[in-house]
């Protein structure tokens, strides 16, 4: 069996052609040199974009000898090498009149749980899309940051809001008597009484307004 190298596998694509024999053959030859599955996916997936649409099918078929051939000899590294590459390749296969072959083969996929399910119909969803569909990815509610946020209680809220309320209207009621009071600035000691009220309610006020 030839060697591997990525001259060797473009050509062999290149003359890939719709017999049984023809597909199975180069999947047999792609399972051989498995080590170089990586290169070997990728090399593909550049065949099928500069491919027709005839040609297209023709390597979703080899993809999925590759796939269930090599599954069954115990190779599962092509299982996920090919993963993103079909997603791209899906894409291109769009709204030709390839698609519906395409989709027969997701189905045996989806059948013989080549895949999973979800995959699947990633898969089917893309080759409806075509190639020039921007695909952006939000991270999901499982992969935000949770962030550390204090108990909260809504009924410690409203009795705060409800004794700030009645320390404002009792505050105005006593700013009231105080501004019809006849003070002597001379007496120090009433000054100083008074003074240390104001700040005692300015305080109460403050941590009220802190608890909301």
């Amino acid at each position: 069996m030839s060697s591997f190298n990525k001259k060797s596998l473009q050509d062999k694509l290149h003359r890939l052609n719709s017999s049984q024999e023809s597909i199975e053959t180069l999947s047999h030859w792609i399972i051989h040199h498995k080590q170089y599955a990586e290169d070997s996916v990728r090399i593909w997936k550049e065949s099928f974009k500069e491919s027709d649409p005839e040609k297209r099918l023709l390597l979703f078929y080899l993809a999925n000898d590759v796939l269930q051939n090599s599954r069954r000899k115990g190779v599962p590294i092509f299982h996920s090498a090919l993963k993103p590459h079909l997603l791209d390749a899906s894409l291109f296969a769009s709204g030709q009149k390839i698609q519906t072959s395409i989709e027969r083969i997701f189905k045996i996929w989806k059948e013989r749980k080549v895949y999973d399910k979800r995959f699947i119909e990633e898969l089917k969803k893309r080759i409806t899309m075509g190639p020039h569909t921007v695909i952006i990815k939000l991270p999901s509610a499982e992969n935000l940051p949770i962030r550390d946020v204090p108990d909260f209680k809504a009924s410690t809220l409203c009795d705060a809001l409800d004794d700030m309320q009645k320390f404002e209207s009792d505050l105005h009621v006593k700013a009231s008597v105080m501004s019809k009071l006849r003070l002597d600035v001379a007496d120090t000691r009433s000054l100083s009484l008074l003074k240390g009220r104001f700040w005692k309610y300015l305080n109460n006020y403050i941590n009220l307004s802190n608890h909301c």
